[in-house]
């Protein structure tokens, strides 16, 4: 599979208008897409934090079950719960 995609598949996936809109925003620049399903969902660590503070302190899941979700170890999610 190549590393590159080009503008035509972009257009085959998400159309016209929508590669259009990212020509006139980002060209020139480099975007990368990660291949990690919760990309979208936590674009960054500080998300991913909150969400794993607010899933504690709410009681809806339990640190193994973070730590299955974010797919980080139990001791991991500890530190980011614990975190200040």
């Amino acid at each position: 599979m190549p590393k590159s995609v080009s503008i035509k598949e972009m257009i085959d996936v998400i159309g016209e208008e929508a590669v259009q809109k990212l020509i006139d925003n980002f060209a020139g620049r480099t975007c990368y897409f990660k291949k990690d399903p919760n990309a979208i969902e936590f674009p960054d660590q500080e998300s991913k934090e909150r969400f794993a503070r607010n899933a504690f302190y709410s009681g809806a899941l339990s640190v193994p079950e973070i730590a299955d979700y974010l797919k980080l170890s139990v001791d991991h999610v500890r530190k980011l719960i614990n975190k200040k």
